[in-house]
């Protein structure tokens, strides 16, 4: 429940603790127990298009660097997970269809709806 708290970004690390009856600095060891994140993406490859932004989405069937954008949609992810996120995996009807790693020192650039998009690798890994 403390991480949802933390997570939900609506609580500040004194309310944790103090909603546990602890103090900050147990509040700040239990939260900083956090492991590697990865962001799976389930599609459809019959799902594509663009959005109204301009944007491709989904399993775009064409050159790597369109299906490059079309990764790197606004995926929403809490603030407190982002430094954990390593990698984005995309499922295509069931099966891995390739794996982005993310890259830990790349920017997270808020976009004008203000979901900034992870940096992610411009290559994906090989997957079979």
């Amino acid at each position: 429940m403390a991480r949802q708290m933390y997570e939900s970004e609506e609580h500040t690390v004194e309310q944790i603790a103090d909603t546990f009856h602890t103090s900050r600095a147990t509040a700040y060891r239990a939260l900083a127990k956090q492991g590697d994140v990865a962001l799976i993406v389930y599609r459809g490859k019959d799902v594509a298009g663009v959005d109204d932004d301009g944007r491709p989405y989904g399993e775009t069937s064409q050159a790597e660097a369109v299906q490059l954008d079309a990764d790197r949609k606004y995926w929403p992810l809490a603030n407190a997970k982002k430094n954990a996120l390593k990698a984005i995996v995309y499922v295509v009807n069931g099966k891995v269809k390739r794996i982005r790693a993310v890259d830990p020192n790349g920017k997270w650039i808020p976009t004008p709806t203000g979901t900034p998009p992870p940096p992610t690798g411009t290559s994906p890994s090989p997957h079979r």
